[in-house]
Order: structure tokens, then C-alpha cells, then sequence
């Protein structure tokens, strides 16, 4: 028999998910709001999906009135903003961390243009304070192809220190499932809601050119090479 997966309700979107698909917001009893990301602390709880469009539609409906039967204390909101921009920040590049010890990631300009030419590439991501020429060059690398490119909200010293460099401005994910949990974990849903669904749910040229290559027993190495 199936488990029954628990569900809630978000207070902003009003739509129920999984309950581990979604942030606890805790009224404790001396009336202090904190957000509980392990989902362990006591007090009356409510929930928020990873969205902090979806706080800012809880608060305008006054919706938190009827959860607590008080008023949310909007000086918490700013508090709240950063400690979720910190835990996103910190899940996704836990997730760069892994594909590079895992072997599933190409770091730097040259080994990415390589990878992307050999069509391994699922994902290119570039930071958001990269030149415009590093932009355009990820661009083109992906051109006519459909792999895929990306700004992320990060900058060259996080994804450099996310995988122990000092900068890094620009990086290809060759693993799919890498690419998709990395793109969720940055927990803008309407941002990258069409790069996602692209990974998840592939082209049939794009999975017959990799059962070609599976087949072939072509493999794209670390250093940029195909072989035999």
C-alpha cells in the first residue's frame, strides 16, 4: 500500500503541495513570527511555498488574521526575505558542489564551449555579474542547439567558492537530473518555470541523439575529449 503523502496549504497561493515541498511559519507563544525551515519548532504553524511572491500575497489578504487570529508583524518581513534568499543561495550550490564531485559538471569558458560542441551540455549557467562578452559566448555555445543557457542569481566568487576556486563564471551541467534539482533549488517556479519543463521533459530528436550516442559508446570526458 501506498504512504500517504501529508499536505498543506500554502497561506499565499492557496494551493496544497507537499508538506515538505513547503516553509512553516511559526507563531510562538510570546507571539514572535519565524520561519521554520526544519519544521520542528513549537507553536501555531502555517505554510509557505519557497516563494516570496507567495508572502507578499498572504499579507495583502490579510489571510494571516484568520490563521492566528492576529495580524502578520510586517517588521519581520525584511528579516524573513533575507533569511530565505540565504537558504535558497545555499541548497542550490550544494548542488554545484556535488556535480563537480561527481564528475557531471564542466568549469570554465574552454571546457564548457567543448561540452557544448559535443552537445553533453543539459545546462550552461553564468553569473550575474559576468561580462556581456562571457554572456554572449555562452549564448552562442548553445546556438541552434537544444541545450540550454541560463543567468543565475550568484556571482563569479559564489560559484567559484561553491566548488573551490576563487571565481568562476561560467559552468555546464552534463547530467540531467544535476541540472533539474539545481534549477529547483533556486525556488523561483515563474522565472525558470520554461527551463525547467525543457530538462524534465526532453525533446524526442534530443532522446534519440542520446540513445545514438549511448549506443555509439561516445563518451564526453572531464577534459573536453570524445572517445571510443
Amino acid at each position: 500500500m501506498q504512504k500517504k503523502i501529508p499536505q498543506r496549504q500554502c497561506m499565499g497561493c492557496r494551493e496544497r503541495k507537499a508538506k515538505k515541498e513547503l516553509i512553516r511559519v511559526v507563531r510562538g507563544t510570546d507571539g514572535n513570527v519565524s520561519l521554520d525551515f526544519g519544521g520542528k519548532l513549537n507553536g501555531r504553524g502555517a505554510y509557505l511555498c519557497p516563494n516570496p511572491e507567495c508572502l507578499k500575497k498572504a499579507q495583502k489578504a490579510s489571510l494571516w488574521n484568520a490563521a492566528w487570529k492576529r495580524p502578520f508583524p510586517r517588521r519581520s518581513t525584511t528579516e524573513w526575505y533575507g533569511k530565505w534568499r540565504r537558504q535558497t543561495m545555499d541548497k542550490a550550490l550544494n548542488y554545484l558542489a556535488l556535480a563537480r564531485k561527481a564528475g557531471r559538471i564542466e568549469l570554465g569558458e574552454e571546457p564548457v564551449g567543448a561540452c557544448a560542441r559535443a552537445r553533453k551540455a543539459r545546462l550552461v549557467v553564468v553569473a550575474s555579474d559576468a561580462t556581456d562578452h562571457t554572456w554572449r559566448r555562452a549564448k552562442s555555445f548553445v546556438a541552434g542547439t537544444e541545450q540550454l543557457c541560463m543567468k543565475v542569481p550568484f556571482t563569479k566568487d559564489q560559484l567559484g567558492e561553491a566548488i573551490g576556486r576563487t571565481s568562476l563564471a561560467m559552468a555546464a551541467f552534463t547530467d540531467p537530473a544535476m541540472a533539474v534539482s539545481f534549477v529547483k533549488a533556486l525556488e523561483q517556479p515563474e522565472r525558470y518555470r520554461a527551463d525547467l519543463e525543457k530538462l524534465e521533459y526532453p525533446t524526442p530528436s534530443r532522446l534519440a541523439y542520446e540513445r545514438q550516442e549511448k549506443a555509439s559508446g561516445s563518451i564526453f570526458t572531464h577534459t573536453g575529449c570524445r572517445k571510443k
